[in-house]
């Protein structure tokens, strides 16, 4: 495990210096210098395949991951379980969700740290990210070849699956791999609670929770929830970066085609040029707009939240319950840590008891 830990801390500093050359930074590590233009040349590629893969998503993704692939964080992780050294190593398989860039990162990472091989059931996406992944780990650490592969085509040969999905594949998900062990993920809600006593900074907190990813994640909040009297409109003013969603056409379709179903409708909604707000009691919401809803006693509104706990992802708040392991800080929502697994399912447990 030795070997594996120390190829991930180094792909760490990789992530980090691609993530300042997609930022318009230049990297300053000499050393890494080949792999980073390697990187970089593959990841611009992806924008081709995904507009909404751009330079910022993945800029950061990759920030975000080289934070976790420290030393501290990985050993602090793995040392929290007493994982039983790996005698016969099965072949898992992962079926990304492909929304947003490297989403099935920490499944990857945690197949590799445990032992086992991974089989990734590809997308163009996935292959277009996780191609030089493999090349570098693989050059870092030779135990990795053969034990990170690619499949297109009909999904075979795996002893384990870990498939995240939409509720309809969801479903195919249970019929299809009901005999192997697995962890399987449908779609999951984020949503937000405010006070009422938030800041600008707050706000512009709840702005990046909303947009990163162009609010493409199931940790991307898709509702607000808001005392009653609360000024919807100031939440407006507060979302960042405007010019970047206004330049993407792919989000604009998306958001123009809400615009006009509103319109047509005769439905109320708000509008700053490339997000629609309208109050809505549903949880999730389409891309290019967010719901809101008003509530009066916020105890009555945590606990509906917390019946609501297996449908919902994250919870990000200032007033939320710190005993309750869905509520968050305002602006975190895109960072978890290696600890906070996805629906709350313990992936580095699964894989040890494999």
């Amino acid at each position: 495990m030795k070997n594996t830990v120390e190829a991930f801390i180094l792909l760490g500093r990789v992530f980090s210096e691609v993530s300042k050359e997609l930022s318009g930074s230049k990297s300053t590590a000499q050393d890494l210098s080949d792999t980073v233009s390697l990187f970089v040349k593959e990841y611009r590629g992806a924008v081709r395949l995904n507009p909404f893969f751009d330079a910022q998503s993945l800029a950061l993704a990759l920030d975000n991951w080289s934070k976790l692939l420290s030393e501290e964080a990985l050993t602090s992780w793995v040392g929290s379980y007493d994982m039983k050294p790996t005698t016969h190593a099965k072949t898992v398989a992962l079926v990304m969700a492909g929304n947003i860039p490297l989403v099935g990162f920490h499944d990857f990472l945690a197949v590799l740290i445990s032992g086992h091989r991974v089989l990734i059931r590809e997308t163009k996406m996935d292959r277009k990210l996780y191609f030089p992944i493999r090349a570098f780990l693989v050059q870092s650490a030779p135990e990795f070849e053969g034990r990170i592969r690619f499949l297109e085509g009909v999904l075979t040969g795996f002893d384990a699956i870990i498939a995240t999905g939409s509720n309809n594949t969801y479903r195919y998900f249970e019929h299809y791999f009901s005999k192997y062990p697995s962890i399987l993920r449908r779609h999951r809600n984020s949503v937000a609670v405010l006070g009422g006593l938030e800041d600008g900074a707050d706000l512009h907190l709840l702005g990046r929770d909303v947009t990163d990813y162009y609010g493409m994640g199931c940790r991307s909040v898709s509702k607000v929830f808001l005392p009653r009297g609360y000024e919807v409109s100031q939440i407006l003013d507060h979302f960042p970066d405007a010019q970047r969603f206004l330049n993407n056409s792919k989000y604009m379709n998306n958001y123009r085609y809400q615009k006009a179903c509103y319109s047509l409708n005769g439905d109320a909604f708000l509008d700053n040029g490339f997000l629609l707000l309208k109050e809505s009691e549903e949880w999730h919401s389409s891309i290019g707009v967010l719901h809101y809803e008003y509530y009066d006693d916020r105890a009555v509104l945590q606990r509906r939240i917390f019946e609501q706990r297996d449908q919902l992802q994250c919870v990000l708040s200032t007033v939320g319950s710190e005993m309750d392991r869905l509520y968050i800080s305002l602006g975190t929502s895109q960072n978890p840590a290696l600890s906070q697994y996805a629906d709350g399912k313990d992936t580095l447990q699964f894989l040890d008891q494999l």
